[in-house]
């Protein structure tokens, strides 16, 4: 059972306290305060020790990293999501918990939009996992939110580096696929 312990959450930048490296803060613009994230998301990010993912939202934590791959808990809330962004690995997805997400993929070599929810309702197409080419622009965000959340993992093979992270410019992925101008800018911050 989760207990609520919001009085020892904190929203400052920290440091993951697996020595894995990288600053846990957030882009400009305003985080979600305690008060504004669903109160079941206030206690997972806490019991969980998640921290605001830099540049792209969401909380996070590294959970394993290995020579040939890395994972981490991922959580998005109905006021953060997953900006369009890419990286140099492959990425799978898993969800776990809490709302349906609605998970947003841009080739950059065809132009190819690719829209897929993830949960666990398999017979209303939605799917527990979702595999991502390495490249590929990619971002999430909740697709309900009747429980103001939803927790996933994210494994990437080789292991995540953030040499290989991009962040999407809303007006350089406007201009490079102006056909999904309605996904970019639902998707960008």
């Amino acid at each position: 059972m989760i207990r609520a312990r919001a009085e020892r959450l904190t929203w400052e930048p920290r440091y993951p306290a697996n020595g894995t490296g990288g600053t846990a803060c957030r882009q400009p613009g305003p985080a979600p305060t305690a008060q504004s994230v669903h109160a079941t998301a206030r206690e997972l990010i806490d019991t969980l020790g998640l921290a605001p993912l830099p540049e792209e939202g969401g909380f996070f934590r590294v959970t394993w990293r290995g020579a040939h791959g890395s994972a981490i808990l991922f959580l998005i809330t109905s006021e953060d999501f997953s900006a369009l962004h890419r990286i140099a690995e492959d990425e799978l997805w898993h969800f776990h918990a809490g709302d349906p997400v609605e998970h947003a993929r841009i080739d950059p070599s065809t132009g190819a939009l690719s829209l897929v929810r993830l949960g666990t309702e398999v017979a209303r197409g939605e799917t527990p996992q979702l595999a991502v080419p390495a490249g590929h622009w990619q971002g999430a965000r909740l697709a309900a939110s009747a429980h103001g959340y939803a927790l996933l993992g994210c494994t990437v093979t080789p292991p995540w580096t953030p040499a290989g992270f991009s962040l999407g410019s809303r007006d350089a992925l406007l201009a490079a696929f102006p056909r999904h101008a309605a996904v970019i800018t639902r998707f960008t911050r």
